[in-house]
């Protein structure tokens, strides 16, 4: 292997173990809304969005939670963000994640993901 190679190898597993702690980090924070959700007794699915031009998560809901995603969005790509945040959730035995890249909601378009518990 090349000095470039372990280089980008090196890089690489850096940003897949940097990706992984801002995924579980919002994984906590929708765990604490599934708990407030229970306590209140809605059993249903959670919903969070990211509104397209925001950089904060956003419970969809009564409430107004919020998940400040700033500095992750400025090392990552939103998708990025999502995409390895579904693949923590759904390690979790009996967690089911859906997501859509481009939901409209009240007139405004974000990535939507709803958590399923089962």
């Amino acid at each position: 292997m090349t000095k470039a190679q372990e280089v980008r190898k090196r890089r690489l597993e850096r940003k897949q173990q940097d990706l992984t702690v801002v995924a579980e980090g919002i994984f906590d924070w929708i765990l604490d809304l599934i708990d407030l959700d229970t306590k209140k007794g809605y059993l249903g699915s959670t919903k969070i969005c990211l509104f397209k031009g925001k950089k904060k998560l956003r419970a969809i809901y009564d409430s107004e939670e919020e998940y400040n995603l700033a500095e992750a969005l400025l090392k990552f790509d939103k998708y990025e963000i999502f995409e390895k945040l579904k693949e923590v959730i759904e390690k979790e035995e009996g967690y089911e994640v859906d997501f859509s890249r481009s939901a409209v909601l009240w007139d405004s378009t974000g990535i939507l993901l709803e958590v399923f518990v089962k």
